[in-house]
């Protein structure tokens, strides 16, 4: 090819890539396929919608609740466990090293390092404040607080290491720092894919933090979500054994990781109770709108459970849920008709009072000043 045709090439390939960016930019898309007739649906994403909008949860939670709330418990829990991958035994993590380390004046900080298995080793922070370390153990509940889909568990401890965090910190992420004012004994923990727990082995990697572990754990007849629940349950069991014996054990986080309480708190009844903001709607009105990540979706799920079989799930125990009347992502419009399908499970157990939702003033944020008065008022009436 002579060096005028790949001049010519060149700059036809350059004045596209203007053309697409300009048309992106307008706002817009870029659609330099032909003009189809009306009523035609190119787009897979609505073919899923409306196979999703005929399916009947073969668990449905609207028809489960007429009968035994219990037994339907039993029944579609161990659906759950199912369907999130989650082994039949789950033994508590090996301690691999502990020490002091320092933090914010006024609290004490244990950095512990711990192994779930195989290649799988986690950081967690055990969080007090100075006046409640020698209180007896057990007296004192303890929250597991993790983060959403962002830069890591230090944001609970209010510490920035990314440009985003400044605005995380001003905005009331620390919970680990917040459930020790509160009280309670904080434990934050990293989930996998984020933070110290960020993917860095792959040579090629995705620009969403957990689609790549996500699609690989699909190969190995495992769910991403499935691994957070598997090592809640593990951490469960080492601090109802080492760090704060007889202690009830909470769940607390924001978006995917008020996701994470959600599907640990309903697959396994020992976890206390949640907090939780920015992460509750109807499958179909939030996972089939938007882009995946992999996190949310759990293999045939539609087939057994909406999203109101989850929270049914977790009656009786306290649980909180917050939304943001502009939340992008799950609004509490969204989230409205969750609540009001499972308050029922609540009401069948002669628990009603112990959950709340409330209505938060903007978007996909923290809302510390809500949550825990809210989570505070539910532990002291359970």
């Amino acid at each position: 090819m002579s060096s005028p045709d790949r001049l010519k090439q060149f700059i036809r390939s350059r004045l596209l890539a203007i053309k697409r960016r300009w048309s992106i930019y307008r706002p817009g898309e870029f659609d330099p396929y032909p003009k189809r007739p009306e009523g035609l649906f190119f787009s897979p994403s609505q073919r899923i919608e409306a196979v999703a909008r005929i399916m009947q949860p073969q668990l449905d939670w609207s028809q489960a609740n007429k009968g035994d709330v219990a037994s339907w418990q039993m029944t579609a829990r161990k659906r759950l466990r199912d369907l999130l991958g989650i082994s039949k035994t789950v033994l508590p993590p090996t301690i691999l090293s502990r020490s002091e380390i320092p933090i914010a004046a006024g609290y004490t900080r244990e950095r512990v390092y711990v192994r779930f298995g195989e290649n799988c080793d986690a950081p967690v922070d055990i969080v007090r404040r100075d006046d409640v370390s020698s209180i007896k153990a057990g007296q004192v509940p303890v929250i597991i607080c993790m983060q959403g889909t962002n830069s890591g568990a230090h944001l609970n401890l209010g510490e920035v290491r990314m440009p985003d965090d400044v605005r995380k910190v001003a905005s009331g992420c620390a919970l680990a720092l917040q459930a020790a004012d509160n009280g309670y004994i904080a434990v934050s923990f990293e989930r996998a894919c984020f933070g110290e727990r960020r993917e860095l082995h792959l040579a090629k990697r995705s620009s969403s933090p957990t689609i790549d572990a996500a699609f690989h754990a699909l190969l190995l007849g495992e769910t991403l979500l499935g691994q957070t629940v598997t090592e809640l349950e593990a951490l469960r069991q080492w601090i109802e054994s080492d760090v704060s014996p007889g202690a009830p054990i909470y769940l607390a986080g924001y978006s995917a990781a008020g996701t994470a309480a959600i599907a640990a708190a309903a697959a396994n009844p020992l976890f206390s109770g949640i907090a939780v903001g920015g992460c509750v709607g109807m499958f179909r009105d939030t996972l089939l709108t938007r882009g995946a990540s992999g996190y949310n979706d759990i293999p045939n799920i539609f087939q057994w459970f909406e999203f109101g079989a989850l929270l049914a799930l977790i009656a009786p125990r306290p649980c909180l849920v917050i939304a943001g009347e502009t939340d992008h992502i799950w609004p509490y419009s969204g989230a409205e008709p969750v609540v009001t399908s499972a308050r029922r499970a609540w009401k069948k157990l002669n628990a009603e009072d112990q959950l709340t939702l409330i209505r938060a003033p903007h978007g996909h944020t923290y809302y510390t000043e809500l949550m825990w008065p809210g989570l505070n008022q539910l532990i002291s009436d359970s």
